[in-house]
């Protein structure tokens, strides 16, 4: 089993300073988090693995629209759309800039990172916006602003926002940024297509998120119908059978759609689901930098071996020539902390394993993926493999 951590982030910066007293303490903890973040590239580590679960909502159809070519306003009769079921704020400070700022709510309530909320809605400064991150201990929110906005401004959320909205089969996809009534959609760009009035629509969940923090995922599975997804399905596969994207049942793909505007995956169910239903996965963690002194390494990644590599780069620190008489500068001594580190990383690799997330990996490639076929939702799996 991988080597337990016994060193925070606080220890670890703290044991190079021992070494090299003279040496800068930001510098120290940049180069921490350089090393860490060259380490966590060479593989899916141990610690980084993840288990959650994707909740596909069932499609919504109910009443009908009206759309106008490039405007991204969409109006509905019959429609119950909810405005802010998730969200329902205000801005307690106006904001004077535009672009990426950080914006103040009175309440942080529900509103988090990878959510698209409506600011100002009916108003003539009204948009859509997409938090990017959020910060608790200032009670703030981070997102990218076109317009000024007074205190006092709405924000509301809901919960069809971030799913897929079109008309016939014929026309695209945009997706949907919130409510500003039960019969008002904003969508994320202009209607590309011509204006029509009184047409039937979907809401669809097709390009899903699998959280601010996924950068790939490992493996799902439907445990209703008992089969893996092909989660490494290429886009232009999925173009060739169906472009239209007509065909409606289970999915049983995952294709890489594009990043969201905080720079996290969405991935294409397909075929497009319809009905409710929760999917299982594993995915890989985005590595996020150490930050406060209590901070710990990722499970597997042992914090001697960072230590090693952080003492390495103060040896060959240049502005240890000119303290102390260089007494500090010893490019020997660096290298030979390069070559242990490797060694100690290979060690690493191989204690990582033990942990079975390899295993894993390959363990699931023997699972059947999805699919049509005359077995299709009927063969016990779980029995077959025994």
């Amino acid at each position: 089993m991988p080597t337990s951590q016994n060193q925070n982030y606080h220890e670890m910066w703290d044991a190079v300073l021992k070494k090299f007293p003279l040496y800068d303490t930001v510098q120290v903890k940049q180069d921490i988090n350089d090393i860490l973040r060259g380490i966590i590239a060479r593989r899916a580590w141990s610690g980084l693995v993840k288990y959650a679960i994707l909740s596909v909502p069932a499609q919504v159809t109910t009443g009908t629209v009206s759309v106008v070519k490039d405007s991204n306003v969409v109006t509905g009769v019959g429609t119950t759309w909810p405005v802010s079921d998730l969200v329902s704020t205000t801005l307690a400070e106006p904001n004077i800039e535009t672009g990426i700022i950080d914006l103040t709510p009175t309440s942080m309530a529900s509103i988090r990172p990878g959510q698209w909320l409506i600011l100002a809605g009916g108003a003539a400064t009204e948009e859509g916006i997409f938090v990017i991150s959020v910060d608790a201990t200032t009670g703030t929110f981070r997102a990218n602003c076109s317009n000024i906005q007074t205190a006092g401004a709405t924000i509301t959320g809901s919960s069809y926002a971030g799913r897929q909205f079109r008309l016939m089969s014929n026309t695209p996809f945009v997706t949907v940024m919130g409510f500003t009534s039960p019969t008002r959609m904003l969508i994320d760009r202009p209607w590309p297509y011509s204006t029509l009035s009184d047409q039937s629509y979907e809401i669809t969940l097709v390009w899903a998120s699998f959280g601010q923090d996924c950068k790939e995922v490992l493996t799902m599975v439907n445990p209703d119908r008992q089969y893996q997804f092909r989660v490494n399905c290429q886009k232009a596969e999925i173009d060739a059978s169906d472009p239209r994207r007509a065909i409606s049942q289970m999915p049983y793909k995952l294709a890489f759609h594009e990043s969201d505007p905080a720079g996290s995956p969405l991935y294409e169910l397909w075929p497009r689901p319809v009905s409710l239903a929760a999917y299982p996965y594993f995915y890989i963690k985005q590595w996020t930098p150490l930050e406060n002194d209590n901070d710990m390494l990722p499970n597997g990644i042992r914090s001697d071996v960072i230590v090693k590599l952080a003492k390495a780069e103060a040896a060959q620190w240049p502005g240890h020539k000119k303290l102390d008489g260089g007494i500090y500068y010893d490019p020997p001594l660096a290298i030979r902390l390069q070559e242990q580190a490797e060694i100690d990383i290979q060690y690493m690799k191989n204690e990582d394993d033990s942990t079975a997330v390899m295993q894993m990996v390959y363990k699931y490639q023997r699972w059947p993926y999805g699919g049509p076929g005359p077995d299709y939702y009927q063969t016990d799996y779980e029995s077959y493999y025994v």
